[in-house]
Formats: C-alpha cells, sequence, structure tokens
C-alpha cells in the first residue's frame, strides 16, 4: 500500500501502483511548487468532482487533439484513458468510469511522490539496512486502471502554464529501459530475480533449455563469450602488431645504421671539403702576386708587339704604295703634261660624259621593260582565243555528230512508218520540217484510233462487271448455306465421336468389372493383413514408459541445476585461482625461454648471466669505446680526406705543369724546327743580316745598271764604265748592254723575292724573340717545378697509405664491437622482460595464496566442469528419449493412416463397380443413336459437296469474265470432271459436264 499525504481531502487516498508488491510503502512529501497537470492522473474516486458529458463543454479542448474515434463530440468510455486541459479546468478520468472535472483550486493543494522506499519483498530484506529507496524523475504520471485499460499505449501529453506543449517520444512501457539504466542491473536480473513474479517464482524447476536460457541471460553468458572472443581477436591483433613492429624495428635499425653510416662519411667529406678549401685559399693567396706579375708582362708584351705590328704595317704600306706608283707609270701610254686644274676639269667632263650615258641607259631600260610587258599581255590575249578557237571547234563536231544521229533517227522512223522520201542523207531544213508534220500527222490518227478502241473496250468491261457482281451475289448465299451446313455436320460428327467412345469404354467394362473384382479381393486382404500386424498399443506403451524415464532424467537435471547453483558460488574465486595458475606456469615458460635463448650469448660477452643493470652498465661502456673509436675513425677519414683532396690537387697541379711544359715545347718546335732554340736564333739572325746586305745591293744594283746603260747608250763611250775596258766592235758594246739590260729586267724579282725571303725571316725571328721567355719557363718547369710536384705527391701517397690502414684497423675493431654491442642491446630488451615478469611471477603467486585461503575449508570434489558434464551427458540421454518419443509416435501415426488408407481404397474400388453396372445398362440406347448420327452425317455430306461445286463454277465464271475483251480470239466448248467421294461409301466417282 502507498499513503500520499498533503492532500486538502480529510481523507487520504490510498491506491495501488500497477507493478510495485502490495507490501511496499510509498511515502511522499508536500512541496510548495505548483504541481503538474499530468500528475493529476493519480487522483482517486475518493474525490467528488462533477461529471462532465462532454469535452467541448465550456471550451476546453481535448488533449488527444481532436473528438474521440468512439462518440463524436464526446469521450468515450472506452478509450484507456483521457487528458483533457484548458483555461478553466482540468480532465480527470479513470478508465471504466465517467470524465470527472477538476479546478484549479484542487490542483493547488494536491501533491507529488518524490521518493519511494522498498522493504520485505522479494529478494528485499526485512532488515532497515536492505531498505531500498527509488527516486523518481519530476513530474511524475501515475497511469491508474485495470488490466486491458491502455495504460501501456497511452502517450502522456500537457500543456503547460505558458501554453507550451510537452510529450513523450516513447510509450509508456519503455520505463524497463529507463529502470534498467538507473538501477544498473540487466532485465532479466530485474525480471526473473528482484521483480519475480509469486507465480513465476518456480521458473528455477523449469525444464533444462528454458532453464539454461535463463541463466545465460541472468549472467550474460553470450556477453561473457563474446568478450573472450573479443579478447582473443584483440590479444591476436597485437600479437600481430608486434611481429609486425618488430619487423618494422628489424628495418628501422638498418636504417639508423646506414644513418649513421652517412653521417660519418658527410662529416669526412665536409672535413675534405673544408681542407680542400684551405689548400685552394693558400694556393689563390700564391698566385695573386704570380698573376699581377704575368698581367703586367702580358701588358708589356702587347704594347711592344702593338707597336711592332704598326711599323710594320707602315713600312707595307709604303712598300705597296711604291709598288703600285711603279705599276701604273708602266701601266700608262701616255702621261699627261698639263697641270692639275686640266686634269680636274678633263676628269669633270668625263664624269658628265658617264652620267649622260647612264641616263640614257635608264631610259632604254624603262622603255624595253614597257615593250616586255606589252608582249606579255598580248601572249596571254593569244593563248586565250587559241583556248576559245579549241572550244567552238569541239563544239562544231559536236553539232555535226548530233545531226548525222538525227539523220539516222529520221531514217529508221521513216522505214517503220513506211514514209517515202527518206532513205538518203544528209536531209535539208524543209525535209525535216515535212518530216515532222508527217509524223505529226500519224501520230493523231493512231490516237483517234486507239480512243475508239478504249470505249468499245469500257462498254463490254461495264457488262462484264455486271455479271460478275450477280455471280457473286449467288456465290456468297452458297457460302452461308455451306457453313450452316458444315458446322451442323461438326456438331453431328462430335456427337457421334462421343457416342462411339462411350461404346467402346462399355466394350471393355466387363473385363473391367473383372478386375475391380480381383483389385477388391487384394484391398480386403492386405486391410486385414495391415490391422492383424499394427502394434498401436504396443507402441503406445513403450511411449508411456519413455515418458516415465523422460520424467525421471527431468528430476535429475533439476538436482544437477541444483548442484551446479551451489558451485557458481565459489565459480568466480576457482576461475581467478585457474587463470592465476595458468598464468604462473605461462610466465615460467616465457623466463625459461629467454634465459634459454640468450643464455650462451651473454655469457659468452660477459662471463656470466647478468641482470639488467649489469646488462646497461656493460652496454654504456661498450657505446662509450664505439662513440670513441667512431670519433678516432672520423678524424682519420678526414685526414685522409684531406690528404686525398691534397693528392687530387697535387696531380692535377703536376698534370697541368706537365701539359704546359709539352705545350711550350711544341709551340718550340714549331717555330724552331728544333729543341737547340739558342743556336737556332743565331744562325737565323746571320741569315736576316745575310739577306738585308743582299737587298741593298740588288736595289743599288738597279740604279747602277741604269747608269751604266745610259753612259753606254747616250754617251757613245766605248769603254767599260767600271774596268775602262774599251770594246773592239759594236757587237761586243751591244753584247754588254743586252746583258746589262737583262741583269735590269731580272734585277726587280730578285729584289722582291729576296724582301720577302727577308720578311719571313725577321717574322720567324720575333716568333723566337717572343718564345724566349717560353724558354725560361719551359727550364723551370724541367728543373724545379715538376721534380718538387712529384716528391710532394710521393709524400702524399705514403701518408695516404698509412691512414688507411689506421683506418682499417679502426673499422676491423668497430666491426667487432658492433655486432656485441647489437646483440646486448637486443638482449636488453628480454632481460628487460625477464625481469618484469620475475615481479608480475611474485605478484601472482600473492594472489593464489589469497585465492587459496578463501577456498580452505571448502568440500569442492566435483568441478563445475564435471557437474556440467554430467549434465551434458543427462541432456544428451534426455534428448533421446525425446527423439524415442517422437519416432514411436510417428509409427503409430503412420500405421493409423495406412489402415485408413486401405479402407479408402476398398471403398473406391466399390463405388467404380456399381458405377460400371450402371453404364452397361445404356448399351443398347447408345448403338441406336449411333446409327442416327451415322445416317444425318452422310446427309449432310452430300449437301455440302453439291454446293461446293456450285460455288466452283461461279468462281470459274467470275475469273474468265474478268480477262480483256481484246485478248479471247475465240469460244470453245470443253467439259470439266470433278472427282467426289459419295457421303455413304468408302469410294466412288461422280462427274458432271458444263458449258464454259
Amino acid at each position: 500500500h502507498a499513503t500520499v499525504s498533503g492532500c486538502k481531502p480529510a481523507r487520504a487516498p490510498s491506491f495501488r501502483l500497477p507493478g510495485v508488491p502490495r507490501a511496499c510503502g510509498v511515502n511522499a512529501r508536500r512541496r510548495s511548487d505548483p504541481p503538474d497537470p499530468r500528475r493529476s492522473q493519480g487522483g482517486t474516486p475518493g474525490w467528488p468532482p462533477p461529471p462532465l458529458s462532454s469535452c467541448s463543454r465550456e471550451g476546453i479542448p481535448c488533449g488527444r487533439d481532436g473528438p474521440s474515434p468512439s462518440l463524436p463530440g464526446r469521450c468515450s468510455p472506452y478509450d484507456p484513458f483521457l487528458l483533457c486541459s484548458g483555461p478553466a479546468a482540468k480532465l480527470w478520468w479513470a478508465p471504466g468510469s465517467r470524465p470527472q472535472l477538476l479546478r484549479k483550486e484542487t490542483f493547488a493543494n494536491m501533491s507529488r511522490i518524490e521518493k519511494m522506499s522498498i522493504q520485505g519483498v522479494r529478494s528485499f530484506g526485512i532488515e532497515d539496512k536492505d531498505k531500498q529507496i527509488i527516486t523518481f524523475f519530476s513530474p511524475l504520471t501515475i497511469l491508474v486502471g485495470p488490466n486491458g485499460a491502455g495504460k501501456t499505449v497511452s502517450p502522456l501529453r500537457s500543456r503547460l502554464q505558458h501554453g507550451e506543449k510537452v510529450s513523450l517520444s516513447s510509450k509508456c512501457a519503455e520505463i524497463d529501459r529507463e529502470m534498467i539504466s538507473s538501477l544498473g542491473v540487466s532485465k532479466s536480473v530485474l525480471n526473473n530475480v528482484i521483480f519475480c513474479h509469486q507465480e513465476e517464482s518456480n521458473w528455477p524447476l523449469s525444464e533444462g533449455k528454458a532453464l539454461k536460457q535463463k541463466f545465460d541471460e541472468i549472467f550474460s553468458a553470450t556477453r561473457y563469450i563474446k568478450a573472450l572472443e573479443t579478447l582473443r581477436q584483440v590479444r591476436q591483433t597485437q600479437g600481430q602488431k608486434v611481429k609486425e613492429c618488430q619487423t618494422e624495428l628489424k628495418y628501422l635499425k638498418q636504417n639508423k645504421e646506414k644513418a649513421c653510416e652517412i653521417r660519418d662519411q658527410i662529416t669526412s667529406k665536409e672535413a675534405q671539403l673544408t681542407s680542400s678549401r684551405e689548400i685552394v685559399k693558400s694556393y689563390e693567396n700564391e698566385l695573386d702576386p704570380l698573376k699581377n706579375r704575368l698581367k703586367e708582362i702580358e701588358q708589356n708584351l702587347s704594347k711592344i708587339m702593338r707597336l711592332d705590328n704598326e711599323i710594320k704595317a707602315l713600312e707595307s704600306r709604303k712598300k705597296q704604295m711604291e709598288k703600285d706608283n711603279s705599276e701604273l707609270e708602266q701601266k700608262m701610254e701616255k702621261v699627261f703634261q698639263g697641270s692639275d686644274e686640266q686634269l680636274n676639269d678633263l676628269y669633270h667632263n668625263h664624269q658628265r660624259t658617264v652620267r649622260e650615258k647612264e641616263r640614257r641607259l635608264v631610259d632604254c631600260q624603262r622603255e624595253l621593260e614597257k615593250l616586255n610587258k606589252e608582249s606579255r599581255l598580248l601572249n596571254q590575249e593569244k593563248s586565250e582565243l587559241l583556248v576559245e578557237q579549241g572550244r567552238l571547234q569541239l563544239q562544231a563536231d559536236r553539232h555535226q555528230e548530233h545531226i548525222r544521229a538525227r539523220d539516222s533517227l529520221i531514217q529508221s522512223l521513216a522505214t517503220q512508218l513506211e514514209l517515202d522520201g527518206f532513205e538518203l542523207g544528209p536531209f535539208s531544213e524543209r525535209q525535216i520540217k515535212n518530216f515532222h508534220k508527217l509524223v505529226r500527222e500519224r501520230q493523231e490518227k493512231e490516237a483517234e484510233t486507239a480512243s475508239h478502241l478504249l470505249n468499245d473496250f469500257a462498254g463490254k468491261e461495264a457488262l462484264k462487271q455486271k455479271q460478275i457482281d450477280e455471280i457473286r451475289d449467288k456465290k456468297t448465299g452458297l457460302g452461308r448455306i455451306i457453313e450452316l451446313k458444315s458446322e451442323i455436320l461438326t456438331k453431328k460428327q462430335n456427337e457421334l465421336k462421343n457416342v462411339k467412345y462411350e461404346l467402346q469404354q462399355l466394350e471393355g467394362s466387363s473385363d473391367r468389372i473383372l478386375e475391380l473384382d480381383q483389385e477388391l479381393t487384394k484391398a480386403v486382404r492386405e486391410l486385414s493383413k495391415a490391422e492383424k500386424n499394427s502394434n498401436v498399443e504396443t507402441l503406445k506403451t513403450e511411449v508411456i514408459s519413455l515418458q516415465n524415464e523422460k520424467t525421471d532424467l527431468d528430476r535429475t537435471l533439476r538436482k544437477l541445476d541444483q548442484e551446479m547453483e551451489q558451485l557458481n558460488h565459489h565459480t568466480a574465486t576457482r576461475t581467478q585461482m585457474e587463470m592465476l595458475t595458468k598464468d604462473k606456469a605461462d610466465k615460467d615458460e616465457q623466463i625459461r625461454k629467454i634465459k634459454y635463448r640468450h643464455s650462451d650469448e651473454l655469457t659468452s660477452l660477459l662471463g656470466y648471466f647478468p641482470n639488467k643493470k649489469q646488462l646497461e652498465d656493460w652496454l654504456h661502456s661498450k657505446s662509450k669505446e664505439i662513440n670513441q673509436t667512431r670519433d678516432k675513425l672520423a678524424k682519420l677519414n678526414k685526414e685522409l680526406a684531406s690528404a686525398e683532396q691534397n693528392k687530387n690537387h697535387i696531380n692535377i697541379e703536376l698534370k697541368r705543369k706537365e701539359e704546359q711544359l709539352s705545350s711550350y715545347e711544341d709551340k718550340l718546335f714549331d717555330v724552331c724546327g728544333s729543341q737547340d732554340f739558342e743556336n737556332d736564333l743565331d744562325r737565323l739572325k746571320e741569315e736576316i743580316e745575310k739577306s738585308s746586305k743582299q737587298r741593298a745591293m740588288l736595289a743599288g744594283a738597279t740604279a747602277v745598271y741604269s747608269q751604266f746603260i745610259t753612259q753606254l747608250t747616250d754617251e757613245n763611250q766605248s769603254c767599260c764604265p767600271v774596268c775602262q775596258r774599251g770594246f773592239q766592235t759594236e757587237a761586243e758594246l751591244q753584247e754588254v748592254i743586252s746583258d746589262l739590260q737583262s741583269k735590269l729586267r731580272l734585277a726587280p724579282d730578285k729584289l722582291k723575292s729576296t724582301e720577302s725571303e727577308l720578311k719571313k725571316k725577321e717574322k720567324r725571328r720575333d716568333e723566337m724573340l717572343g718564345l724566349v721567355p717560353m724558354r725560361q719557363s719551359i727550364i723551370d718547369l724541367k728543373e724545379k717545378e715538376i721534380p718538387e710536384l712529384r716528391n710532394k705527391l710521393q709524400s702524399v701517397n705514403r701518408d695516404i697509405q698509412r691512414l688507411k690502414n689506421d683506418i682499417e684497423e679502426q673499422e676491423t675493431l668497430l666491426g667487432a664491437i658492433i655486432p656485441e654491442e647489437e646483440s646486448a642491446k637486443v638482449c636488453l630488451t628480454d632481460v628487460t622482460i625477464m625481469e618484469r615478469l620475475q615481479m608480475e611471477l611474485k605478484d601472482v603467486e600473492r594472489k593464489i595464496a589469497q585465492q587459496a585461503a578463501k577456498l580452505q575449508g571448502l568440500d569442492l570434489d566435483r568441478s563445475v566442469q564435471q557437474v556440467n558434464q554430467e549434465k551434458q551427458e543427462k541432456q544428451h540421454k534426455l534428448d533421446t528419449v525425446s527423439s524415442k518419443i517422437e519416432l514411436n509416435r510417428k509409427l503409430i501415426q503412420d500405421q493409423q493412416e495406412q489402415i485408413q488408407h486401405l479402407k479408402s481404397t476398398t471403398n473406391e474400388l466399390k463405388s467404380e463397380k456399381l458405377q460400371i453396372s450402371t453404364n452397361l445398362q445404356r448399351r443398347q440406347q447408345l448403338e441406336e443413336q449411333t446409327v442416327e448420327l451415322s445416317t444425318e452425317v452422310q446427309s449432310l455430306h452430300r449437301e455440302i459437296k453439291v454446293k461446293t461445286f456450285i460455288s466452283l463454277f461461279f468462281d470459274s465464271r467470275c475469273n474468265f469474265s474478268v480477262l480483256p475483251t481484246t485478248i479471247i480470239k475465240s469460244e470453245s466448248e470443253s467439259r470439266l470432271v470433278i472427282p467426289w467421294n459419295s457421303p455413304g461409301q468408302n469410294t466412288g466417282v461422280g462427274s458432271c459436264s458444263l458449258l464454259q
């Protein structure tokens, strides 16, 4: 019972909450805030509000948003619940009674339920400490009504003070979901343990399958299995992930080593680069003064060469001008003897004459271009006229061909039309016109004749068409008669066929009666045999015994369930004990595997199996040693890189010096022709001196020879100008003059060749003088620079070999230490895991001791697995017994169905035998009906054939009548013979003669 306090009426109303036990106490305290109209449904019949016949009274709207479907405009008394609200009143209605109106004054003093305490009911104890309190949400709505009144499906609606609508999205029955979330227990525990109905409180004694299902729901066995499966999958996934991470770790270690190696290489290369830059910088510092000195030398040399070239150019120009002057003097036939002014006047006159002639030449060229243009236009016009002439000639030829074709056609047409005077061509225009006139006359005559013939044929065709229409009408009537007769014939034939079929059936009826007698006897015999062999009573007795056995098995299963329930109280402890024991064995196995896997390796490295701290100290020392070795190796690599760079620079410099020496020697050899530079230069100077003397001699010889010839020729001297020897004869004088003149003629050529040779030698001398610094450079390179570089290169090679040996030694040492460090690092991970496992093992042993203390003093000879196995065996046996019961019941049903089937077969055979006996009595009547139908069918056959023959005759007349009259040349008589079978005979021939 529940008690509500704080109400305005004199006595406190009492009511029963649906779903709450009668022994529950419900205490509510009054609050000062205004009540919610939705809690007005908790009113009781103790209140005397006046009745309200309609929801529309005083303008109060119905909370259902419309009138009741049971009674228009009124609230139906059969609706489960209805809450109406309006500005002046609240409607309260309990199912089974009339609606009642609650005024606002009544709502002002109503109470609300906030908490409910439960004690002494079902699983709630009777002590104060067992009391449970349920706190309700505000506002609370209580639906009151008998079973089936609709409390579950009734939606809650209300209208608040400010006109705002509030509604629940789910139905009231879904409060189970809210209870589950609030109480923190599953639905199966609420239904089967806490709020178990008294009528269903003996569910632990139910059948095994249902009981197992309820226990699974209570203990969430499915969720536990799913959780175990999920844990297994997660463990498998994590294990796979660990394997992938280990593989990835392996590659990451390789990448790390590669990165360290690359970092070391970068360090060595950077050291090489630094040393190379220092060497280059020192070389650049040494090269700067040399470059400045070389630049000054080059500038001076360029000035010298430029001045020399200018001198040579001026001399060459002078000589060329002298040469040109001499050649002009030789080429001139007549030397102008006038003044410069006269020569300029003559030159200007000549220029004017030249310009005049050029002007006339331009005019003539312009006139020539004009004439050429006119000639091109005339040639183009000529070609167009020639094309036009060819086209006209082609048209003329085609015209003549058309005339010849026309004449040929006229001759052939005149021959066909039998016209005279057109045998020979060509024809004149008058003959052509005459031919056209004759052809038109013949055409008009033929057209007139054709029109007369067409009129005659049209009249005949109309007459024939009229006859055809009459014949078609007759044919149509015959066709309808034939169709009618054919339908009657078909119907009679079907009747005759059915009667004959019945007679055939009746002919075999006597044999069928004998067969039915045999089958009936056989069926009766089988029926008696089946009834005799039936063991239905035995099977029923066996079913009863099996059911008793099933009852015993059910009782045994219930006992096993009780035993299982007793064992389940310690299942958690035993399960945890087993899990801890298994965990301890797994950890022992893991520790053993780790020791077995790394014992030999760690013993070989340290001499004993260390712990984590000892191994970390050893790794720290090894790491320090490796870093020192790497630093030393990096320093050696840096020195080696510097030495290699220095070697490369020395090699490059040595190669450059050697190439420079080779190029200098080649240039020197190209100029001198040998390597003896000083002797060649001295010899060349002597040759130049000789050539200079010879050139001076030849230059003076020309003047001397000219003077000698002038003296000998002009002064008529008879002695030699040199030796003063006299000439005996004129011939000797002329011979001397001729000899002098020949020498005088040869003197310029010899002078020219001598000057050319002298220039070449001077040029070669200048080139050799320019090679004097190069000769000094060659001496320096051979005697000083190249030997020094070769000595440096040998020293650097010795240093490089020493550094390589040191680096190889350090790399060998590092290659021996790093694998030991790596293997120790791998072992460190497992040693760390082993120490963690040892700590966990101690914790597990402590927990095992605690669980063993809890289980001490308990007699648990049989485990849950054993009881469960026995239960499964009993359940399997129960299933077997149930299957046997079902099988026996099926056998009983099959035997009963077999007997029933045999009885129905016997009855069917008796019925068929009676039917055949009745049909034999109708045989005489069917034979008479067969004779009559045969006679009628034969008569209809004859009539149909006669009508068909007449219709064919009309068809033939129609077909022959539509032929054109001009085609029918003659008429003749013929006979048409049509074979046909007589209706009453199998074979026969009839004939009919007709005039066609």
